[in-house]
């Protein structure tokens, strides 16, 4: 709708799990690289954790769409599934007779995987918004990625979920699992240099002319703080200060208007913890508010068996006082190594 009044071609804030607008900030760079890696290096267990909206989605379909046809992928999302619904999920999309019993899906589950490995493809197990997983059905992933053919796993797992994952794994029966993780990465929110980044560069590729043209530095300022950080909150925000200004028929968004869309927009479901609208984002001498870790970090009861340490978030960094010169803006595109990193 608003495309037109903005010189767009799509839609640059759509709450969808899009890849093509994927930012490279330090934490997503990272975890696209390494899980990149884990699946080169044949790491038999990965793990992707971070806050609702941090961006798991769009890396996990990020990293799918680098797969090619030598490996086979079978993805579930949302599955709160008990063990023997998991082993026919499985099983039906690789294509197999799915069964009434869990053993003669199994043993489907086998004959399929070796016949893709025979072919030369490999399975990798993609399982998103894991954290639903009810323990026992974890446990039975263990069991599927201790499939080995000499040296190489014959199904690769990547586990995607919320915080509430990471304390999943820490219970003392899930102990073995969490010792086969190869690959552990973590999506922290964004600090407020980093939202600014954001924004332009999801208007840039949705083709505008002049990225740092369409909202203000004050306007900015208010959207990093109400959400705190959080690129789906962020894209929220944006999407409804674009639609606002298009009803008011304004080519920019300044910080009146975007204080307009909090106040109006404070109580929905993407307000960042049920802030209030950010009034004194504007007054002399505030800064923004610095991004909740609550809850993130994961609460391990075992010391013996930790979990790979998880990719440290970026320092935090003050806003820029100014948005970025237009002829300046350099969009910030995913680059995946395909070494590990020293160190």
């Amino acid at each position: 709708m608003y495309q037109s009044l903005f010189g767009l071609t799509r839609r640059p804030f759509a709450l969808t799990a899009d890849p093509f607008f994927l930012y490279a900030s330090p934490d997503h760079d990272e975890a696209l690289a390494h899980l990149t890696y884990g699946l080169q290096d044949n790491a038999g267990l990965m793990l992707l954790t971070g806050a609702p909206g941090c961006g798991k989605t769009t890396i996990v379909r990020a990293l799918c769409g680098q797969l090619d046809d030598r490996r086979a992928l079978v993805l579930l999302e949302s599955p709160n599934l008990s063990p023997a619904e998991l082993i026919a999920a499985i099983v039906a999309d690789l294509g197999g007779p799915v069964a009434d019993s869990k053993a003669a899906n199994l043993r489907a589950l086998d004959q399929a995987v070796a016949d893709l490995n025979r072919q030369g493809r490999p399975v990798l197990l993609v399982v998103d918004e894991a954290q639903s997983l009810p323990a026992d059905s974890l446990d039975e992933l263990r069991m599927l990625g201790s499939r080995q053919q000499g040296d190489r796993f014959l199904i690769q797992i990547l586990l995607a979920g919320q915080p509430a994952l990471r304390e999943a794994l820490g219970q003392p029966e899930l102990a073995s699992l969490r010792q086969r993780i190869g690959v552990a990465c973590h999506l922290a929110a964004l600090p407020p240099h980093e939202v600014a980044a954001y924004i332009l560069h999801r208007l840039h590729l949705a083709g505008a002319a002049e990225p740092a043209a369409v909202f203000t530095p004050a306007a900015l300022e208010l959207v990093s703080r109400q959400s705190q950080g959080i690129p789906r909150l962020v894209s929220a925000l944006c999407d409804a200060a674009l639609l606002a200004a298009f009803g008011d028929g304004c080519r920019q968004v300044d910080g009146p208007l975007m204080h307009k869309v909090i106040a109006l927009h404070a109580a929905s479901s993407w307000d960042a913890g049920g802030a209030a609208p950010a009034e004194a984002a504007e007054a002399p001498g505030t800064k923004p508010g610095a991004v909740p870790d609550a809850g993130v970090e994961a609460r391990w009861r075992h010391e013996e068996s930790p979990l790979p340490a998880a990719v440290p978030p970026p320092p935090q960094a003050p806003v820029p006082a100014a948005a970025p010169e237009a002829t300046g803006y350099q969009p910030a595109f995913v680059h995946v190594p395909m070494q590990p990193k020293a160190g």
